[in-house]
């Protein structure tokens, strides 16, 4: 269990709470564009405008403990490494028959957040990479693309872009998943329109392309902007929208300063790596690693001192709790 928790903040998934005591210090973990590629001339694309018992335990568990809150020192610590994780003893089980509740409170510079949220004011700090190749001439061009992506605004207007672009303007920025790594936050969202959805004179910066040679470097991407796949259903037809697919789920990035807020709230997880302390069936551990599961888990991170303060309430949690023994 301590292992696959690692695992969680390290690669974004897993399920549980493990929680692990310790006193020493721990260890800073190393944290670790595409290019268009070769092309060939294309006109616009053509798109369409459980018996309900008590709890029993399988295991020892501590003695009740205070209100959660962060350890003393836990900001000026990094999160342990995946080897220090595992090198906990195997945790006890407490198994609750029915839904419980549980809070949690930690400081690291790892967060997962598996859950539908906001990230307050993000759009003005978002990089979002569209997927687009070059669809202009070229010396190098050999053979069609057989797909591609465009930008299509609502006048219709069809725009290639082509690498990172960044977003300005302002507005909330909505995600379905969130993991943090320090300052470097990884959303990943349902879709363009999710995303600038409520956003507020949205510009996006970087390079956008038509076929027949136009170029600007800004471009308006007011609501209802579209980023639509394209595919060639035959040799020598034009590009034209991919039939049966859904809009395309995007991967954006934002780059945290000081007290930037993530709030979620739904069915989902919320994970941290650092010093956790955690309260649930009338009991509070200490913890290296933290993570909860639940129906209506409610959540906020927040950003500063090169640390993420995560604070959780999970009225339904509906998964075994593991701890340390006393």
């Amino acid at each position: 269990m301590a292992v696959a928790l690692a695992d969680v903040l390290l690669l974004g998934a897993g399920l549980g709470l493990a929680l692990a005591r310790t006193s020493e210090r721990r260890t800073d973990v190393p944290v670790g564009a595409a290019q268009p590629g070769v092309v060939a001339p294309d006109g616009p694309a053509t798109i369409p405008g459980a018996q309900e018992t008590g709890p029993s335990a399988s295991g020892p568990i501590p003695p009740a403990g205070s209100a959660p809150k962060p350890p003393a020192g836990a900001a000026t610590r990094p999160s342990a490494s995946r080897a220090k994780v595992a090198a906990r003893p195997w945790p006890a089980r407490v198994t609750a028959s029915r839904p419980w509740t549980a809070t949690m409170t930690g400081v690291g510079d790892r967060v997962s957040l598996t859950v539908p949220g906001t990230v307050v004011g993000g759009i003005g700090r978002a990089t979002v990479d569209l997927g687009a190749d070059d669809p202009r001439p070229s010396p190098s061009t050999t053979r069609p693309l057989s797909s591609n992506r465009v930008l299509v605004l609502p006048d219709g207007a069809q725009w290639y872009p082509l690498g990172p672009v960044r977003l300005e303007g302002g507005g909330d920025l909505a995600f379905a998943s969130a993991s943090a790594e320090g300052p470097a936050l990884a959303l990943s969202t349902a879709s363009l329109e999710s995303v600038l959805r409520s956003g507020k004179g949205v510009t996006g910066v970087g390079t956008f392309v038509q076929p027949r040679g136009n170029e600007v470097a800004r471009l308006g991407l007011p609501p209802g902007t579209r980023l639509v796949e394209l595919c060639r259903a035959q040799e020598g037809a034009g590009l034209t929208p991919c039939p049966g697919r859904d809009p395309l789920p995007l991967r954006v990035t934002v780059d945290a300063g000081p007290g930037l807020s993530v709030r979620a709230a739904g069915a989902g997880e919320v994970a941290v790596a650092g010093s956790v302390r955690a309260s649930a069936l009338g009991r509070s551990w200490d913890a290296l690693v933290g993570a909860v599961e639940a129906q209506q888990l409610r959540a906020t991170a927040t950003y500063g001192d090169g640390r993420w303060t995560v604070t959780g309430n999970f009225p339904e949690v509906r998964v075994p709790l593991a701890t340390s023994a006393a």
